[in-house]
């Protein structure tokens, strides 16, 4: 999809990566999951690069991204849970930040 581009992209604006990860987490979160299974491996990437861009409003939106990919369905939650090793410092923020997600999710 594109928006996997625009996050994987090296030469982005961090507000039109921002918006992609943003509009991604959002589709994530709607759609029917079954029509993310083709682009697996490219959401995978994207969702990686989001959590760990150097821009730390970036940073934010990747991991809602993560969990959002994570409470996907069982294909897209075994490729994200393999993404990071359980005590790397990235997986960290990751569990430090769900409870405030999974807060935020449900007000909606």
């Amino acid at each position: 999809p594109k928006f996997c581009d625009e996050i994987m992209g090296k030469r982005v604006h961090k507000n039109r990566k921002r918006g992609s990860v943003m509009a991604l987490t959002a589709a994530l979160r709607t759609w029917d999951p079954g029509c993310f299974a083709r682009h697996l491996d490219q959401l995978t990437q994207a969702v990686r690069e989001g959590a760990t861009n150097k821009d730390p409003a970036v940073r934010e939106e990747g991991r809602k991204l993560y969990w959002a990919m994570h409470a996907c369905d069982d294909a897209t939650r075994d490729a994200v849970e393999t993404m990071f090793d359980a005590r790397s410092r990235e997986m960290k923020n990751l569990m430090k930040e769900r409870e405030g997600i999974d807060a935020a999710w449900e007000e909606e």
